[in-house]
């Protein structure tokens, strides 16, 4: 049988599960929060060949700080995170906006505090100075870009596609309260983490190998 593992256990055998995203995501400032979730990837992997139960995974946190950035780099973390086995509890503080909030949006958990400002809009792109038939390419591709952003919202909240419409061409920002009614928020960062584990049913196993 296999044996679970706490947070004390995992942080033993050097997996660090705590995750800080903060500032502008940027190519470089995502590097080592990519190299991060490979590791963690890594090593479920190798906890799953031994053990072969991914629900004693012990979960992902993930604190966000952040305006947004490079819709690329957004789509590479988003990507990683949705790969892993284990659970994700993202925790949101003072602002998540734009590309941190399609980030956010990939946790099984996501809190907020009570304060936290959150925004969506459209990509933004330049054009800059390049002939028409490159410019008509990238349009096609960040239209592209788009519609596949508008999905993975649509998927993780209640906000509709109607919703997204109206929106279309402006920033849509949300309090605490409205961001809880589209279901961007599940729960207020007093949110225990013994209740984030039962909630997400990790450690049954252990509960019934007890009895």
């Amino acid at each position: 049988m296999c044996e679970v593992k706490t947070n004390e256990q995992v942080e033993l055998v050097g997996v660090d599960r705590s995750i800080k995203i903060y500032g502008n995501i940027t190519q470089d400032s995502v590097e080592s929060v990519l190299d991060q979730l490979w590791d963690i990837e890594a090593f479920d992997a190798e906890f799953l060949r031994t053990c072969g139960d991914a629900t004693q995974l012990m979960p992902v946190v993930i604190d966000i700080f952040s305006h947004g950035g490079c819709a690329f780099s957004c789509q590479a973390i988003i990507d990683t995170l949705l790969s892993l086995k284990c659970p994700i509890i993202c925790r949101a503080y003072g602002s998540v906006q734009s590309a941190a909030f399609l980030i956010y949006l990939a946790g099984d958990i996501r809190l907020a505090g009570k304060h936290t400002t959150m925004m969506t809009h459209e990509v933004s792109y330049d054009v800059g100075m390049n002939n028409f038939k490159v410019q008509k390419q990238e349009l096609s591709e960040f239209s592209r870009m788009q519609k596949r952003m508008n999905d993975f919202v649509i998927s993780r909240t209640t906000i509709t596609e109607e919703d997204l419409e109206q929106w279309a061409g402006s920033e849509k920002y949300f309090d605490w309260d409205e961001a809880f009614e589209y279901g961007i928020v599940t729960d207020d960062l007093d949110l225990d983490f013994m209740y984030c584990v039962d909630w997400l049913g990790l450690g049954e196993e252990e509960q019934e190998n007890e009895e």
